[in-house]
């Protein structure tokens, strides 16, 4: 059901190369990384297969990312959910050591490369 969108986002999708490497250099495959997503919702079939994207890229493990799927409401019980405070979907967060160091809310502001990049060179 989901593979149409996903995919085509996800194959038509253009990183930037140099921020790939700048984000492949700044060590953020090491992180942790959560998306809160919507599958009702048009931002998050657009936006999450391109995060995945730039994930994948740059050398992100999937064990490193943790997908929490949201009702329309925002809600998902039993996932911890609540003390992320989502108020738009997609959200995009970044960890460090368990600490959260930035998030990318809905559309990223510039690229997800680039506002990837912001947050971790915080």
């Amino acid at each position: 059901v989901f593979g149409e969108y996903y995919h085509k986002e996800f194959d038509t999708y253009q990183t930037e190369s140099s921020i790939i490497e700048k984000l492949i250099k700044s060590k953020a495959p090491g992180f942790s990384y959560t998306i809160v997503l919507g599958t009702w919702c048009g931002d998050t079939k657009r936006e999450v297969p391109r995060m995945l994207k730039v994930l994948s890229e740059i050398g992100v493990e999937m064990a490193g990312i943790h997908l929490i799927a949201v009702d329309t409401r925002k809600q998902a019980p039993g996932t911890g959910l609540e003390s992320l405070n989502i108020m738009k979907v997609p959200t995009l967060i970044v960890f460090h050591s368990e600490v959260e160091i930035g998030r990318i809310i809905e559309t990223p502001v510039k690229s997800i490369e680039e506002d990837l990049l912001k947050i971790l060179d915080q």
